[in-house]
């Protein structure tokens, strides 16, 4: 705070009394009598100055922009060509991708049809096997049916015969008792057939 007032009075004094804070010739600046050599001076120091700057450094500054707005517009062009570079890449890809999904749809259909018909196949083939055995087996139980049939016809016959021997005491010829068993065996088989 002391500071603050001392300043204060010490800026009061300078103007009010200026004898007192300066030299008693004053500031050479302000010195009329030198007016015209500093004009000559500030203006050969600011022609020099100028020349300088147009000369030697305005035009470096000058390159250096017209270099860097070239690089930004090279580097603008770049990027969009990279930009449509990219875009095309892009759908290129996904042309791919779509082409390479419908390749898989496609080689997925065919493997399922070319499973489905090995399949479907294998399945005949051993159907076929299984009907041929079926075959082989119908045609094994006719011919045992016939032996059977058979031999029941002719244990029937000698069974029938030993049975009127001895009770009827009488001889059937063989014919007669052939028909007689085959006719028996026919009803017995209908009613089961």
């Amino acid at each position: 705070m002391n500071s603050k007032i001392f300043i204060k009075i010490i800026s009061i004094l300078a103007i009010c009394y200026p004898t007192l804070v300066f030299a008693k010739v004053g500031m050479p600046q302000l010195n009329t009598e030198s007016f015209y050599s500093q004009i000559f001076w500030l203006a050969v120091s600011f022609s020099l100055l100028y020349w300088i700057m147009v000369k030697a450094i305005l035009p470096k500054i000058s390159l250096t922009l017209q270099s860097r707005r070239d690089a930004i517009l090279s580097d603008l062009d770049s990027s969009e060509e990279l930009k449509k570079k990219s875009q095309e890449i892009s759908k290129n890809y996904e042309i791919l991708l779509s082409e390479s999904n419908e390749k898989k749809s496609q080689i997925i259909k065919k493997a399922t049809l070319a499973a489905d018909n090995s399949f479907k196949e294998k399945i005949a083939a051993i159907e076929d096997k299984c009907n041929i055995k079926i075959k082989e087996a119908e045609s094994r139980i006719s011919e045992a049916k016939f032996k059977a049939r058979t031999a029941i016809k002719s244990t029937a016959q000698l069974i029938s015969n030993d049975i009127i021997k001895k009770v009827v005491k009488l001889e059937i010829s063989n014919k007669n008792q052939d028909l007689f068993v085959e006719e028996l065996i026919q009803k017995k088989w209908k009613d089961e057939l």
